[in-house]
């Protein structure tokens, strides 16, 4: 998504509260690039993700 994009300000304004609801709750906020993903034509419902990060 692009700053020009009529959807960008909103999208930042959930990434920004998310990120503070998951830091009230001792959490990190981890955006993931879904870019390839689409370009893949593979549907979301298709995606798994390892939901429990741990920096090694």
């Amino acid at each position: 998504m692009t700053q020009s994009d009529p959807y960008y300000e909103g999208e930042k304004l959930k990434i920004r509260d998310l990120g503070t609801i998951a830091a009230n709750r001792k959490l990190n906020l981890i955006r993931i690039n879904l870019s390839e993903f689409l370009k893949s034509g593979t549907l979301f419902s298709c995606m798994a993700l390892n939901l429990n990060y741990k920096n090694r």
